[in-house]
């Protein structure tokens, strides 16, 4: 019976999305949307309505971004409009032609004596992403011709405080089209803060509401018949019933449209109350809220369809923290419920009264209810519930797993079965209690649960996740020499779990990184030189559970040390690096190192203590030298002063002149004794060195002119100036 329902549903779902494609089809326009030229632009893409729809982390991820775009949208300092008055725009659209095409060049403002601008005639406005601002004064269009299209056009401040219907626009015509346009900060009294519907055949694709406001419908009320609203979204709406839409007709469709951070009294995202061909089907709901019932959505009426979408953090203060519904003969089906909670019960859904209510093929992930039914509630007994699966997330390391009361039926309690993967019954209950299996390993298992209701089985399954095990080393390296952290995820097993997100985080950095076939994610390390805590986390899945390892990263400046800038006497000097591992050790003997000095690139071997020493013989002077240790380069400078030193003398003529030359040790020391050779003229002088190193030289009756004098002690030689004026 469940299947022929199912195969129902599928074939009026297609038919559906089958109207509402050729609908669409109708208009190709962009889908940007802003507040001014240089605001944020939000793109809104319709998406497939027959996709797949799962539950994950980047679901919600996606959400979050959607809304942080359109923030920044909101922080824009000029969220007003400009140019024109609403009178210059009504003169426009009287002007043009019935059937015509009116293209607006400029924006238009609400002006003191201006009224709402009227449209009874069948017109397309293309607004060419110029905004429209009631300045919180009125509001901005009422509709009541028929075949109208608005596109690209952006209403903002509206504020209806005349009637009870639309803060920007109240639609009281036909076969209307609203299209990739986008309404911020519009008010209404009672219904539909930017958009209340009454005209029978409308569609409204490809928009934007955020922060809109009403008693019912914070962005959208609809009571037309034959709505459509498809591939919209809706951030921080809020209202008395439905946040950001309120439903109140048949032959209703809303689809592929996304829901964040929108809150109500009931309905935090949508409010449904009608009968009859209500289709909700392919969107998301994200961090919305209710003070009472229905997180995401409450609906009221009979002969309905939720299908396909997914409710990820959805709250709500008493009952259904996703879902709450009111009505017989509907149906939900494939769905996904992650992380939702009640206050009071039925933490995914539902508070479901009446009866023939039909739920199948949803999965429930970590929801929670403060007193029963953490996943559904039902409140009346007439509800099958088939195909569906519960996830349940154990403490790692345990062969003990309590399922805590995932299903209650509120007037009455159903006997259950529950068998492993090899069909083997392991363990039997009753429905509204929690129920406890021991001896289970560590791996993943999937539990069929059988529960008879009216002569009838009724399958679902329990999920318990497999403990998952990541595993990593401590790392220490050079900076940038290209080494990557590696971490592994397996299953208790040790079998690899491929193509997992593994979130990465080193300081302030980071990272998501997928695993190989292997199990393997690596991340090449690029982090400055110091000490670092390395956090890595799987968050788990359908199939295992969550694990996270700390590791230490130390990251050292370079494997050449101790590497300094020398000064030295000639002859008199040893330039020393030491070379040590990434884990700050040394090398040991006989790793090769190479050094660049004046043109010419010496080898040296360390030593057992991992120096390698390079003799200074050069000339003095002010040399650069480069050390080389494998892929690592290192610069220092070393300056050569010279052991025997002169100056150039400048005298009269006289009958003796004395030129002094100093002799010191490679340490700057004085030399005594020792001889050094003067040569002046073709002759050589030999003089001794006093006591503070100054050898004396006296010469007599040079005549006037210049003269070069040559002084030298051993390998020592430098050359002088005598100038006799």
């Amino acid at each position: 019976m469940i299947n022929n329902l199912n195969k129902v549903v599928i074939v009026f779902l297609l038919l559906i999305f089958l109207s509402i494609s050729v609908v669409s089809a109708q208009e190709n326009t962009s889908s940007e949307i802003g507040l001014n030229e240089n605001a944020t632009i939000l793109e809104v893409e319709e998406k497939n309505d027959n996709a797949k729809v799962e539950i994950n982390d980047d679901s919600a991820i996606a959400s979050e971004s959607e809304e942080e775009e359109i923030n920044a949208v909101m922080n824009e300092d000029n969220l007003k409009g400009s140019g024109s008055t609403f009178t210059d725009l009504q003169k426009l659209i009287k002007k043009t032609d019935v059937n015509g095409t009116l293209i607006l060049d400029k924006d238009y403002t609400y002006s003191d004596g201006d009224s709402e601008i009227v449209i009874d005639k069948s017109i397309t406005i293309d607004g060419k992403n110029h905004v429209i601002d009631g300045k919180l004064a009125t509001r901005i269009l009422n509709i009541t011709g028929d075949y109208v299209t608005l596109k690209n056009m952006k209403f903002i401040n509206a504020n209806n405080t005349q009637d009870n219907y639309g803060g920007a626009i109240y639609w009281n015509g036909d076969y209307g089209n609203i299209i990739s346009c986008s309404f911020v900060n519009n008010h209404a009294r009672h219904y539909g803060g930017a958009v209340s519907w009454s005209g029978t055949n409308g569609f409204l694709s490809r928009c934007s509401f955020v922060n809109n406001h009403a008693y019912d419908g914070g962005a959208v009320s609809w009571s037309g018949t034959n709505g459509h609203l498809s591939a919209c979204s809706f951030v921080n709406n809020h209202a008395t019933s439905g946040g950001a839409v309120y439903w109140n007709c048949k032959n209703a469709y809303l689809s592929a449209s996304s829901f964040v951070n929108n809150h109500a009294t009931s309905g935090g995202a949508v409010y449904w109350n009608c009968n009859n061909n209500g289709v909700l089907s392919a969107c998301s709901f994200v961090n919305n809220h209710a003070r009472h019932y229905g997180g995401a959505v409450s609906w009221n009426g009979a002969n309905n369809i939720l299908s396909g979408s997914s409710f990820v953090n959805n709250t709500a203060n008493q009952f259904g923290g996703a879902v709450y519904w009111n009505g017989n003969n509907s149906f939900l089906t494939y769905c996904s419920f992650l992380n939702n909670h009640a206050n009071e019960d039925g933490g995914a859904i539902i508070c479901w009264w009446y009866s023939s209510g039909y739920l199948s093929t949803c999965s429930f992930i970590n929801n929670t209810a403060k007193y029963r039914a953490n996943a559904i509630y039902l409140c009346e007994n007439n509800t099958n519930i088939s195909e569906c699966s519960f996830s349940i997330y154990r403490p790692k390391n345990t062969a003990v797993v309590k399922a805590n009361n995932l299903i209650y039926y509120n007037n009455n309690s159903y006997q259950v079965d529950y068998y492993d993967e090899n069909g083997n019954k392991i363990q039997s209950g009753w429905i509204n209690n929690n129920i406890t299996f021991s001896n289970l390993d560590n791996g993943k298992h999937n539990i069929k649960m059988i529960y008879n209701k009216d002569g009838s089985n009724f399958i679902n399954y329990l999920i318990i996740n497999g403990d998952s095990y990541l595993s990593a080393s401590n790392v220490s390296m050079f900076y940038n020499d290209g080494t990557k952290y590696t971490i592994k995820l397996a299953d208790y097993n040790r079998n690899p779990l491929a193509n997992q997100n593994i979130q990465i985080t080193i300081g302030s950095a980071k990272y998501t990184i997928k695993t190989d076939s292997r199990g393997y994610a690596t991340l090449t390390l690029k982090q400055k030189a110091g000490k670092y805590t390395i956090i890595a986390s799987f968050n788990g899945n359908d199939d295992y559970g969550p694990d996270n390892i700390v590791s230490t990263l130390r990251i050292l400046d370079s494997p050449i040390t101790k590497n300094k800038n020398l000064k030295m006497y000639f002859r008199g000097g040893t330039f020393k690096v030491q070379i040590i591992n990434a884990n700050g050790k040394h090398v040991g003997a006989g790793k090769l190192v190479k050094f660049t000095i004046d043109g010419k690139t010496y080898t040296r071997k360390t030593n057992k203590n991992g120096y390698a020493s390079l003799k200074i013989t050069l000339k003095p002077k002010t040399y650069t030298i480069t050390i080389q240790y494998g892929n690592f380069i290192k610069t220092n400078k070393i300056t050569v002063k010279p052991v025997l030193t002169a100056k150039n003398i400048v005298k009269k003529k006289g009958k003796t002149i004395k030129f002094y030359a100093k002799l010191v040790n490679t340490k700057g020391k004085p030399l005594s004794k020792k001889r050094i050779i003067f040569k002046l003229k073709g002759k050589t002088y030999k003089i001794k060195t006093n006591k503070k190193g100054i050898a004396t030289l006296k010469i007599k009756n040079l005549k006037k002119g210049k003269y070069m004098i040559y002084t030298q002690y051993s390998k020592s030689k430098i050359k002088n100036t005598i100038k006799i004026k």
